[in-house]
């Protein structure tokens, strides 16, 4: 496992990303378990054509390094920020999927400045009911935590990782080559396991502060979820969300689980065309 980027320091901490193309800047800001990687996969190229693009992977995952109270997505956001703003981005399009929409919200709480549009690709946004997971509170746990974060990626053989990833994108069948694309070892990594567990088990609390200030969100926002997610599901996030942003539009892909930019990229594309050209107007 080889890194696919470049490096930069912020704060003292590597951050790992890829960047390529001209024209409005865009940041990617992958999901839970993944890294960068998820939007190598036959879409940064072709995202390169129009864009401006940056893929970064986020703190403690893919080959960035780990920062203080990494499991705070307004940490994570004000991270990627100064990492952008390293690179010459100071106004951008963000596009997160999964609790890269999370942190994507966040970052445009806390600086709407710097924030053009955002792109929200089956992005967690609301509290739910249930817990995160045992897996998740069990891999963060203060005592056992360590011990589950090194025993449960042992557990985890090929098929075992590539059935998780299946039923990620059901009912949606998963892209023939994703799992190698991915390289899923990455988030089986002892630092990566707890990292992840953090994220995803302390998510729930921050999103319900999150929630009253949504209004005020007054930018541009492309919200795209499928009606068959079973992950984060649209009528508890998205159906939600919509009804608190003052300029969103909800596109409902039917039929469509948790990965819709790899399973319906078209609209995805689409969505992010219309943020495009808003932001050349603006401009």
């Amino acid at each position: 496992m080889t890194p696919t980027g470049a490096f930069l320091t912020v704060d003292g901490a590597r951050v790992h990303y890829r960047r390529a193309g001209s024209g409005p800047q865009l940041v990617l800001i992958h999901g839970a378990n993944g890294s960068l990687r998820d939007w190598s996969f036959r879409l940064f190229d072709r995202l390169a054509a129009a864009w401006d693009v940056v893929a970064f992977d986020r703190p403690g995952h893919g080959f960035s390094d780990r920062i203080r109270s990494a499991h705070n997505i307004h940490m994570q956001a004000t991270h990627l920020r100064k990492a952008a703003e390293a690179l010459g981005i100071t106004r951008a399009v963000l596009c997160g999927h999964s609790f890269g929409g999370s942190v994507a919200l966040a970052w445009a709480d806390d600086a709407p400045d710097s924030v053009a549009a955002l792109c929200l690709l089956a992005a967690p946004s609301h509290e739910w009911e249930s817990t995160a997971g045992r897996i998740y509170a069990l891999a963060d746990a203060p005592v056992l935590g360590p011990v589950a974060s090194a025993v449960l990626p042992r557990l985890a053989g090929p098929k075992l990782v590539e059935d998780a990833l299946a039923r990620v994108f059901a009912p949606d069948p998963m892209p023939e080559g994703y799992p190698d694309a991915l390289s899923p070892q990455l988030a089986l990594r002892y630092r990566t396991v707890r990292a992840n567990a953090a994220d995803i088990n302390r998510l729930k609390p921050q999103l319900i502060a999150m929630t009253p200030r949504y209004p005020a969100l007054d930018m541009p926002v492309e919200l795209l979820h499928g009606t068959d997610d079973l992950v984060v599901p649209l009528h508890i996030h998205s159906e939600r969300l919509i009804g608190a942003l003052p300029r969103a539009r909800l596109t409902r892909l039917v039929d469509t689980g948790h990965m819709p930019h790899h399973t319906r990229s078209d609209e995805m594309f689409a969505a992010l065309g219309r943020l495009r050209e808003a932001e050349w107007t603006a401009a």
